[in-house]
């Protein structure tokens, strides 16, 4: 069965005043190349994308995510000399064997794709459990951007927020942004249900209050071990219990990694799902764009080393 990773802390539900970009510097669209930090392109593509950063001369690849506050490895924060301080918000949120998953918090500027962003910036603990990645980009920096990924040789353009389409794109999702987190209404195995966007997760997200509502019994299904909040189980969603995205787009064969009861558990689309368009979110009009189709196949051939 192929690793998942339910990287659940960047979709916790918070209100905390953060730091943002100069948005009156000059902002030209740029595309930077992305590299897989986790997941695999092999039955499905689960690939999870990291970004090139550098905060306080230290260059790095952060997860690309879009919700919740940024995070970053105890170790990556001794490195950039990040000043952590005690965060008693921080407090609840423990490991499965109940030990603290957090050291504190910092505030942290991080560069990427020639802007700045300032973000207020939690601190993991270093352990087995909780020792990867490096850092998980929030809310903070993707709201500073009309972001678009293409899976098939892994990309992110950045413009400025409100930017025009190049074309008429497939779809149009609209967003709701609920503290900190880009939500999108959609249907999946027939239930209509608000889930947020989560790329830094390799898979569909179902947290407990959408399991109830699928009526989904647990015997039986499969059991994968070692994540940030213990056991999970897994079920794959086909036929007519696959995912509408839209009235015209309909996914089958979709991997759901099912949370046990957790107060920060959240429903939310994964990068199995995410990768098969090409997909652009605009934070000013609240919309995700569903740009073209990204083939399995297509994504194979290009990530293939040459000659091979």
């Amino acid at each position: 069965m192929p690793r998942l990773t339910p990287l659940l802390v960047p979709l916790l539900a918070v209100s905390l005043t953060s730091l943002a970009a100069d948005k009156s510097a000059p902002f030209e669209p740029v595309t930077i190349p992305l590299k897989a930090a986790d997941g695999d392109l092999h039955s499905r593509d689960s690939r999870v994308f990291a970004v090139p950063v550098e905060c306080a001369g230290v260059k790095a690849h952060f997860v690309w995510g879009c919700g919740g506050e940024m995070i970053v490895s105890e170790a990556f924060a001794k490195q950039a000399r990040l000043a952590v301080k005690d965060d008693p918000e921080l407090a609840p949120f423990v490991d499965p064997q109940g030990k603290p998953l957090f050291l504190g918090s910092a505030h942290a500027e991080i560069s990427l794709g020639g802007r700045s962003v300032t973000s207020k910036t939690w601190v993991m603990r270093d352990g087995r459990t909780n020792k990867h990645p490096t850092g998980i980009l929030g809310y903070d920096v993707a709201r500073q951007f009309q972001w678009e990924i293409d899976p098939r040789k892994p990309s992110l353009t950045l413009r400025p927020p409100g930017t025009p389409l190049a074309k008429p794109p497939l779809a149009t999702l609209h967003l709701k942004l609920d503290q900190q987190n880009f939500w999108v209404n959609v249907k999946i195995r027939n239930v209509n249900a608000d889930v947020c966007l989560i790329p830094q997760s390799t898979d569909f997200q179902a947290a407990p209050d959408l399991q109830k509502r699928w009526d989904l019994a647990h015997s039986g299904l499969k059991v994968e071990t070692n994540t940030y909040l213990g056991d999970v189980r897994t079920v794959t969603l086909n036929g007519k219990s696959g995912v509408h995205l839209a009235p015209d787009v309909y996914e089958t064969d979709v991997l759901a990694i099912l949370l046990e009861d957790n107060p920060n558990a959240r429903s939310g689309i994964g990068q199995s799902l995410l990768n098969r368009h090409v997909y652009c979110v605009d934070p000013e009009t609240q919309q995700m764009h569903l740009i073209e189709k990204a083939p399995i196949e297509t994504a194979r051939a290009t990530t293939r080393p040459t000659g091979k």
